[in-house]
């Protein structure tokens, strides 16, 4: 029960009933007095309906702020879905250009080898050449 949970709320409401009912006893204790209690009980009607007022004007304001909050949440969510597609994306070019820097490496590597090879069979009329002397 509540009363369990916050034993103080007990206390309190116990004390404001209290206080409540000292204080009805005090103001009509006499007959005469009685003929203002419609008024009274009219007065305390409208200060629990602007109470009430005020509370549900409140409560609404809070569940505005709280669905704004959610619908701030969800753009943020879209947002970050979007940036992790496109990270995604961005992962799988790169990975592409891995494959690309490799074939270019291998062409490198076949570059070197041919020039090394050109340089070699260039050489071969004058290393013929000389052996002949």
């Amino acid at each position: 029960s509540e009363a369990a949970v916050w034993p103080e709320v007990e206390r309190a409401e116990c004390l404001a009933r209290g206080a409540a009912l000292k204080w009805a006893s005090g103001i009509f204790c006499r007959p005469e007095h009685l003929e203002r209690l419609s008024q009274y009980k009219k007065r305390e009607s409208q200060r629990t309906a602007s109470i009430h007022t005020r509370l549900k004007s409140m409560v609404q304001s809070y569940l505005e702020g709280v669905g704004w909050g959610l619908e701030q949440l969800r753009e943020a969510r879209e947002e970050l879905r979007e940036v992790s597609l496109t990270l995604k994306e961005a992962g799988l070019e790169s990975d592409g250009n891995t494959d690309c820097v490799t074939s270019l490496e291998k062409l490198r590597e076949t570059s070197v080898n041919h020039r090394q090879l050109y340089a070699a069979v260039s050489n071969l009329p004058r290393l013929y050449a000389s052996e002949k002397l």
